[in-house]
């Protein structure tokens, strides 16, 4: 159905409220014909104030006689005119609007106010046009006692509306007819009759139909509305920001990405032009794509994401040479016709070749042969390309290369290796080895090269190969791992030592053997991450030595300079949790590695865990901001003090860091209803932010709801077992209800967080904030529904499966610490649901088993979630004391029995075996008591 924005064309259509205004009224002191007491598009019906009588009897004889000399009439008028050309209206219109009205109703233009002045638009018309409402009141002085003038003026309205505006006024043009039902109320004290003026008829609402009770229906999806009328509304979205880098040219700035990286373009929901808009069923977003030609680029929500506000494009995918063209559409699942589009462009540069040598950078021996590899090489822009090798060798003192019996070489020069012998001498001759590669594709030809240095003593010595580490510019804050090959003619074999020199890059000595992780005298080496420092340039040799002398090879390497210069700093000192919005910016940080992306984290002051506030993203300058609310708030003990923190990560993954202090104050919830309502609105706007595609957000209430439920004090129904209600224990019928309640809102919570596992890219923090949300969401097992336990299984099982088989997301500790978390309270919600079954325990108990072989973990405790008095050590998870993980080579389900009850009594035993090809034994035990003890033993 279309809304009409007008009804019947270029008129103006009046509602007449006519009312009394006393100095002395005698009904409760106040008089009923206050002007907010009626709405300005409604007819006029008079009300009685709040407080008093619904039917207030109008004033008596006597009474009117003791007023005459007081009364003051008053008229209030709602006017709206139709299809108004917008542009002809000014400044000016407004009092010239009040002269007409004043010199038609005999009073003076200060006499006349106008209460609202208001334009609502038609979108897309040219030139402007809209409607116009206006809602003025006349007032008569003294002078008019009887209520002549406002009779008078009540019969212009009725007789001769017109005649209130001379033709050459800015409203010309728009003919006047009086549509007002029958005028209620008093003239100088006397009512009017209603039975002289017939009711005209209602104006209809926006879908045609009359009001009922003065009241339209609401407006439907994707549309707002003043009462009668319904105008449709707009969406906006907008590309925020993308790992695109910008680049001078000679057409000006263009927008760069690199086909080697993993690429991501931002979206933003502005929202709703109108805070009235009807929005119930959320936001559809959809991405798509064209390349240069103009032909789709395929996208889809597995590989891309292409149903949320963040588009990925996974590393490898993009074409080099080729120009994007990305469109984002937002509309209403409601009302289609509310939608917003948004695009950017960028193109996919050429990146150089990148050549690497293993086993280079050696002193060897003259009997020895030189084994070089440029294996490793690649061309990061295609992994079609074809690459064509070509050797050179040079001596550095001008002679020509020879072999070891000076003859000229003869090894083939133009594969990925090389393979000879070289002459050497006594003090060791030096050769320069040269390797070029030519990558050629229809679209390019792109050559480059990179050399190495070969010292060739006299005889047979141990050969010293170190392979090319996966990067040549690691950063600071990683592990470095360094591999060689040893070999030795010598039975005894070679001793071997690990040295470094600092080559520069202000760095000072460093002492290998207090950073590293592994013996000096293996041939792999293991520096701890952080020993390194930012800038540095270190040269790695390590040294062969047998009976026949001592050879080493050498690697030389740069650490990466992380961004640096920036700092980051609140917009508000101190807020609620969920409530205040916070906005973060992070300006000034430089690094020449771009584009830069920024992850902002928070940790609660006292604790030792960092949460994530967001994923990497990119933000635009000049404030690079991010605004949020804050999911946790502080400690007392700490003063409510919560630190925020920025990484700002370069193209190598080289991360600067800045902090800043904020307070964060918790709700004040005063009895466990009162929780559960907070609960409730938390969940609410979860549920609306992943309606409208805002995962932070709704992450961030998840969060909410998990901490509200685990930080309030230890009661009966933590512990509770779920056995039969006494119906003559009050307390206990309102335990089960609080926890009844709370079982549906952790399982809301836990389906939330699968559409939030859907819609988050597969990288690393992902990993970590799924994995540490599940783990807060059922910290309290016994909170835990059944309905929930296998789709959280299943839900840690997918995030694990995430980093798995050569995957970019990684496991980190933090998050291995969360995933074993999360399976001990589910797998212990299990064994403490009612009626448990032999199979439902084992199953769930299994399941658990086979994502901790994922993880790596060899086993896991379950047992209650009550609090612990004493503080958990390092191995247990922070925040489910009894949870830890891993302990020994068994899992153990545990049900607590319930003190002097016949509570059912239940242990499930899970034994991992030595064979991989285990298989599960179950065996029931039935007890002779009532209560019964499960116990099953996987072999």
């Amino acid at each position: 159905m279309d809304y009409p924005r007008n009804r019947g064309g270029r008129e103006v259509v009046f509602f007449v409220i006519l009312s009394l205004v006393s100095t002395s009224f005698p009904v409760s002191g106040a008089s009923p014909f206050k002007r907010e007491h009626l709405h300005p598009l409604q007819p006029s019906r008079w009300t009685a104030p709040p407080g008093t009588a619904e039917d207030v009897e109008p004033p008596s004889s006597q009474q009117r006689r003791h007023l005459s000399s007081e009364v003051t009439s008053k008229l209030t008028l709602a006017i709206l005119f139709d299809e108004v050309v917008l542009d002809e209206l000014s400044s000016t219109s407004e009092p010239i609007f009040k002269a007409f009205v004043a010199r038609a109703a005999g009073t003076e233009p200060e006499d006349v106010t106008v209460d609202r002045f208001k334009v609502y638009e038609i979108p897309n018309q040219q030139p402007r046009r809209g409607s116009l409402l206006v809602t003025t009141t006349i007032q008569w002085g003294p002078d008019d006692p009887l209520g002549t003038k406002a009779q008078a003026f009540l019969d212009v309205l009725y007789g001769d509306p017109a005649s209130l505006f001379p033709e050459e006024a800015v409203f010309s043009g728009y003919p006047i007819s009086l549509a007002a039902r029958t005028v209620q109320g008093f003239i100088a004290g006397v009512p009017v009759d209603s039975a002289t003026s017939p009711p005209p008829p209602l104006p209809a609402c926006f879908d045609g139909t009359s009001p009922t009770d003065d009241i339209c229906p609401p407006c439907p999806e994707g549309y707002h509305g003043d009462g009668m009328e319904c105008f449709l509304c707009s969406l906006s979205v907008r590309i925020s920001s993308s790992t695109a880098v910008e680049v001078a040219g000679s057409a000006g700035l263009r927008r760069t990405m690199r086909r080697s990286e993993a690429n991501q373009v931002f979206a933003t929901l502005e929202g709703l032009n109108d805070p009235a808009c009807i929005n119930t069923q959320g936001t559809t977003f959809a991405w798509r794509a064209v390349n240069g030609a103009g032909a789709e680029v395929p996208l889809d929500q597995a590989a891309n994401q292409a149903e949320t506000l963040t588009l990925g494009f996974p590393k490898s995918s993009l074409t080099v040479l080729d120009t994007y063209h990305v469109f984002i559409t937002a509309a209403l699942r409601g009302n289609a016709d509310v939608a917003s589009e948004d695009s950017i462009e960028f193109e996919v540069v050429l990146l150089p070749v990148e050549v690497r040598i293993s086993n280079g950078n050696v002193l060897m021996g003259a009997d020895n042969l030189l084994r070089l590899d440029a294996t490793p090489s690649y061309d990061p822009n295609s992994e079609a390309a074809e690459l064509a090798f070509r050797w050179e060798c040079q001596r550095r003192d001008g002679g020509v290369c020879t072999d070891s019996t000076g003859g000229p070489l003869t090894a083939e020069m133009t594969g990925p290796t090389v393979q000879t012998s070289l002459q050497g001498s006594t003090s060791g001759l030096e050769y320069v080895w040269e390797c070029l590669v030519e990558s050629r594709t229809a679209q390019y030809t792109l050559a480059a090269s990179a050399s190495t240095n070969i010292t060739v003593a006299s005889g047979v010595l141990p050969t010293v190969s170190m392979l090319a580490p996966r990067s040549l510019k690691p950063n600071a804050n990683d592990k470095l791992t360094l591999l060689s090959q040893v070999t030795s003619a010598s039975s005894a074999g070679a001793a071997l030592l690990w040295e470094v020199e600092v080559l520069g890059g202000g760095c000072g000595p460093l002492n290998l053997s207090e950073v590293a992780d592994t013996p000096l005298t293996q041939a792999d080496l293991v520096v701890r991450a952080g020993s390194l420092e930012a800038g540095g340039m270190y040269l790695f040799r390590l040294t062969a030595e047998d009976e026949s002398g001592a050879a080493y090879g050498e690697l030389e390497l740069e650490v990466n300079l992380a961004p640096s210069g920036g700092t980051i700093t609140a917009s508000l000192q101190q807020g609620v949790v969920l409530d205040t919005r916070f906005t973060f910016m992070a300006p000034d940080w430089v690094d020449v590695d771009t584009p830069l992306q920024y992850q902002f984290l928070y940790q609660v002051v006292g604790k030792t865990q960092n949460s994530f506030l967001t994923n990497y993203k990119s933000l635009t300058a000049p404030d690079f901001a991010f605004t949020t609310v804050m999911p946790e708030a502080g400690l007392e003990a700490h003063g409510r003090a919560v630190t925020v923190k920025v990484q700002v990560k370069d193209v190598y993954g080289g991360i600067g860091h800045a902090s800043t202090n904020i307070s964060v104050f918790p709700v004040a919830t005063a009895s466990p209803a009162e929780t559960q309502e907070y609960a409730a609105s938390y969940l609410a706007y979860s549920e609306a932010n992943l309606a409208n595609g805002d995962v932070d957000g709704a992450l961030h209430y998840i969060i909410g709801v998990a901490t509200l439920f685990n930080t309030e004090p230890a009661s009966s129904r933590s512990a509770m077992p779920l056995t039969e209600v006494d119906p003559t224990n009050t307390t206990m019928e309102e335990d089960a209800a609080v926890l009844a309640e709370r079982q549906a809102q952790r399982g809301a919570a836990l389906g939330m967080l699968v559409q939030v596992h859907d819609m988050l890219p597969a990288d690393d923090a992902s990993v970590e904030r799924l994995a540490a949300t599940t783990a807060e969401v059922v910290a309290t097992p016994a909170e835990v529904p059944a309905t929930s336990i296998s789709s959280g299984i299943q839900l840690l099982s997918d995030v694990v499966a995430t980093t798995q088989g050569g995957a970019d997301a990684q496991l980190h500790g933090s998050g291995r610490d969360s995933v074993c978390a999360g399976l001990s309270g589910l797998a212990t919600a299990a064994a403490l649901q009612p009626n448990v079954t032999m199979d439902g325990a084992a199953e769930a108990a299994a399941a658990a088993v086979v994502v901790m072989e994922q993880v790596g973990a060899s086993s896991l405790e379950v047992g209650t979630a009550a609090p612990s008095a004493s503080p958990p050590s390092p191995r247990v998870h922070p925040r489910c004391p009894l949870m830890v993980c891993p302990i020994s080579s068994f899992l153990r389900l545990h049900k607590p029995s319930a003190a002097e009850s016949s509570a059912a009594q239940m242990r499930v035993t899970l034994d991992q075996a030595e064979s991989s090809t285990a298989r599960m034994r179950v065996t029931l035990d039935q007890a002779e008591s009532s209560a019964a003890r499960m116990r099953v033993t996987l072999d």
